[in-house]
């Protein structure tokens, strides 16, 4: 907890809105997280800095939205994940994509365990079960569909 305490301290020196920070520590208090995935929360080796986009990707995650961060090789895009899955006080899971990765290593997938048929989940399912920070590491890695063939997608509509 005193890694989190520290990186705050350190965001309220930088001169981050104090409005986005307290919403941040009103959020960890409204949303505790089970013993067990303690350890997952990032114990940072460095800290992201940069006020304007600390800012902006605070101000996201609050609004419940994702945020894709994209630049050059060495421009903090892991350190500033890892930063705001500390600063949120929430565990994280690093899936780093490959050419042979597919939606069940992701999600999960059926398995035969002691003569039963049981769910696997994978590292996006059990981050979305905790509420963690899911950093999709290397996606343009990820193998593509056929050429000029747009992927299947599974539609859902409340209510219907």
């Amino acid at each position: 907890m005193s890694e989190t305490s520290a990186l705050m301290d350190t965001l309220r020196q930088e001169g981050v809105s104090p409005d986005l920070l307290r919403a941040v520590e009103e959020y960890r208090a409204a949303h505790p997280l089970a013993e067990a995935l303690r350890p997952r929360i990032p114990a940072p080796a460095f800290v992201y800095y940069g006020r304007k986009v600390w800012e902006q990707a605070l101000a996201a995650l609050l609004c419940g939205e994702n945020l894709l961060l994209a630049g050059g090789k060495a421009t903090g895009k892991n350190v500033l994940a890892e930063n705001l899955a500390a600063a949120f006080g929430r565990p994280a899971w690093d899936i780093s994509f490959h050419v042979n990765m597919d939606a069940a290593s992701l999600i999960g997938m059926d398995t035969f365990e002691g003569g039963q048929v049981k769910f696997r989940p994978g590292p996006v399912y059990r981050c979305a079960q905790s509420g963690g920070f899911g950093v999709l590491d290397e996606i343009n890695m990820a193998k593509k569909r056929g050429a000029g063939r747009p992927p299947r997608r599974a539609g859902f509509s409340p209510g219907h």
